[in-house]
């Protein structure tokens, strides 16, 4: 597969939160939580960060 093509979480919750940020992209059933992209989009940073954080770089 050639990764030059791969959507990564981070770039599509980036767009889809500047596009529509407070519509609804996931629904937990279980614990009765609605997630925004703009919800994602700020795990998904805050995920990044933490891996930045302790070292681990973009790349293969």
């Amino acid at each position: 597969m050639d990764i030059e093509n791969w959507s990564w979480i981070g770039d599509w919750t980036g767009r889809r939160a500047l596009l529509t940020p407070r519509r609804e992209a996931i629904v937990d059933n279980i614990l009765k939580r609605r997630y925004t992209f703009e919800d994602m989009n700020k795990r998904a940073n805050q995920a990044a960060r933490i891996l930045l954080d302790s070292g681990i770089q973009k790349g293969w």
